[in-house]
C-alpha cells in the first residue's frame, strides 16, 4: 500500500507498506527501498543493505545527510566505527573515502539532496539525486511533488 503525499495539504500523511517495496540495486552490493523521494525538494528517504564485502564508492554530499543504523557495524574512514543504534549526520560538502564493508548492514537514511560519486582523480563519475533514485527504484517511487 502506498498513498501519495501531496506536501501542500498539511492533513495528508503518507503510509507504505514495507513489503510492498523491492529492493533495488544502487552500486553493486548495496541495494535501497526507496521509501520517499520528491524531485521537487530533492529530499528522499531509504532504507540501504550493504552486503558482505560492498563498496560503496568515493562520494560528496552535495546536501546534510543523516542515517541511523539498524543493523550490523564497520568502520567509515572519516565518521569512524559504527555500530547498530548510532545516529549519523553528514554535513553538505563532505568527502568520504570508499566504505568496504565486511558483514550486512541496514541504515535508515534520510538525504536532503544529491551525492557526487568520484572518480579515482575526484572528477564525477555519476550524481544520485532525487530523479536518478526513482529511476533506479523503477520509476514511480515519488511519493511526493
Amino acid at each position: 500500500m502506498d498513498r501519495t503525499v501531496h506536501e501542500s495539504d498539511p492533513n495528508q500523511a503518507m503510509l507504505k507498506s514495507m513489503d510492498d517495496v523491492p529492493w533495488a540495486q544502487m552500486v553493486p552490493g548495496v541495494e535501497m527501498k526507496l521509501l520517499r523521494c520528491s524531485t521537487e525538494t530533492g529530499y528522499w528517504t531509504a532504507l540501504l543493505r550493504f552486503q558482505p564485502g560492498a563498496v560503496l564508492p568515493r562520494h560528496q554530499h552535495l546536501a546534510d545527510s543523516e542515517f541511523y543504523i539498524i543493523k550490523g557495524a564497520g568502520n567509515h574512514p572519516q565518521t569512524g566505527h559504527f555500530k547498530a543504534g548510532d545516529y549519523v549526520f553528514e554535513r553538505d560538502g563532505a568527502v568520504h573515502d570508499a566504505l568496504e564493508v565486511d558483514q550486512e548492514i541496514i541504515l535508515y537514511m534520510t538525504s536532503y539532496g544529491a551525492s557526487a560519486f568520484l572518480n579515482p582523480d575526484d572528477s564525477v563519475q555519476f550524481v544520485l539525486d532525487a530523479h536518478a533514485l526513482s529511476a533506479m527504484a523503477g520509476g514511480g517511487q515519488e511519493a511526493s511533488h
